[in-house]
């Protein structure tokens, strides 16, 4: 995880949601058809492009695990008594997600809807973005760049389109998704629990030539404790007088002022990995407050959140706990970086309500977590919407993806063309489209 707080990234952990998939009526410059249902078809050329796209956003990770994009080790692995390898698994996954959505614009198609206008320049506003931004306005550039992932600029076109559709009929399920559903989706799929956190890491604060930290006031001047220091005879760059203590050392207003943090050239925040003695003691310090807290005693736990955690305020703070959703794969959503999330929803759904439980991710820090109970619609709360944000169109998501499945049988597949492909063979630079 980058250095920063556990929550302070997760009011745009639901606006990521699942990956949008591809479908497609393919005129005949589209490729060579690989799937279709009546007058809806995918490509083979689509089918390489989801390929890409699916292995890009897999690349970090393979890259920190494996040491590449293309590791043997982990495409070649065999999963199973079939002898399915991780290669023929996420291949045949990418595929089967084509099939969902190509039955997804059928059923578009069928109900006679129509994409609205505004969808459609969307699209054409981002492809032009494109265009100029990684070619210089060239299309001849920009289909030399695309043809390493199996398309041009018009199959780019329709690939968003079609996207454009899958999403447009998601939305419509999910403008009618009521109070009573989210109701139930959240109290059969969610999990809720609230945290001590302390990272493993600190941010550096800038410090004055004694080395001590400096306190400024809200409009950037410096916060002297003029009632435990004295006025000196000197000024400081701002003409204000500064207060010293009695050995000479200026004297700070460490209640009403705040710290400012050395950043480097692109404005990120310096930090300092704690030591090892420093980690040890803030487990330790974990570890006693879990066994202080056990039976279940939330008001004692509350206690120590505000006196313990770095997260207790601030972006990072959710005074009603944390919620995540069963359904939701964080490591997959948000990068290798917070598989940590993945760690905690996994081991929240093994304990009873009041049970803690004390994870370390090397990433972050160390994290005392406690279950709770779920409160009653939840969603509805305004203070929990980072949470929530997503959970109508998760909902329109499932429904649809039943419905969809209704068409499965009506799909024809050219088996054959399907085994020109796999995800271990094609590119992982697919990060932009």
């Amino acid at each position: 995880m980058t250095k920063k707080t556990l929550c302070t990234v997760l009011a745009c952990i639901m606006l990521v949601g699942t990956v949008l998939a591809l479908l497609c009526s393919c005129s005949p410059n589209m490729g060579q058809t690989l799937m279709k249902i009546e007058n809806n078809t995918v490509s083979v050329n689509m089918l390489e492009f989801y390929l890409t796209r699916a292995k890009g956003y897999m690349a970090n990770y393979l890259t920190l695990k494996y040491g590449s994009p293309n590791s043997d080790k982990f495409w070649d692995e065999i999963i199973d008594l079939e002898g399915t390898t991780n290669n023929m698994q996420y291949t045949l996954d990418v595929a089967n997600e084509l099939k969902q959505r190509l039955c997804g614009l059928y059923i578009f198609d069928k109900e006679g809807y129509t994409l609205p206008q505004s969808y459609i320049d969307s699209v054409d506003k981002d492809l032009s973005e494109m265009l100029e931004y990684h070619a210089g306005g060239s299309r001849s550039k920009f289909n030399s760049i695309l043809s390493q992932y199996g398309v041009n600029y018009d199959i780019l076109r329709e690939i968003y389109i079609m996207e454009a559709k899958y999403e447009y009929l998601r939305s419509l399920r999910a403008s009618h998704v009521s109070d009573s559903a989210k109701s139930e989706y959240y109290e059969k799929n969610f999990v809720r629990y609230k945290q001590i956190y302390i990272a493993n890491y600190e941010y550096i604060c800038k410090t004055d030539q004694n080395g001590d930290v400096i306190y400024y006031t809200e409009d950037g001047k410096i916060c002297y404790d003029k009632t435990a220091g004295t006025a000196s005879n000197r000024l400081d760059k701002n003409g204000d007088i500064i207060y010293v203590k009695a050995d000479g050392r200026i004297s700070y207003n460490t209640k009403d002022g705040v710290v400012q943090y050395e950043t480097d050239k692109d404005g990120n925040r310096k930090i300092r990995e704690r030591s090892e003695e420093e980690c040890e003691s803030a487990l330790e310090k974990l570890a006693e407050v879990s066994k202080l807290v056990e039976g279940g005693n939330t008001e004692l736990f509350e206690t120590y959140i505000s006196q313990l955690s770095e997260d207790a305020t601030g972006l990072g703070y959710f005074k009603n706990g944390c919620y995540l959703d069963n359904n939701h794969n964080y490591t997959v959503e948000l990068g290798a970086g917070y598989a940590v999330l993945e760690t905690i929803k996994k081991d929240v759904n093994s304990m009873e309500i009041g049970d803690t439980t004390l994870i370390s991710d090397e990433n972050s820090g160390y994290y005392l977590v406690m279950k709770y109970e779920l409160d009653e619609n939840a969603f509805s709360n305004k203070d929990n919407s980072s949470w929530f944000a997503a959970i109508s169109s998760d909902i329109a998501e499932m429904l649809l993806e039943k419905e969809i499945a209704k068409y499965y049988d009506k799909v024809e597949i050219d088996e054959e063309l399907l085994k020109t492909l796999d995800i271990k063979s094609v590119s992982y630079t697919n990060y932009y489209y």
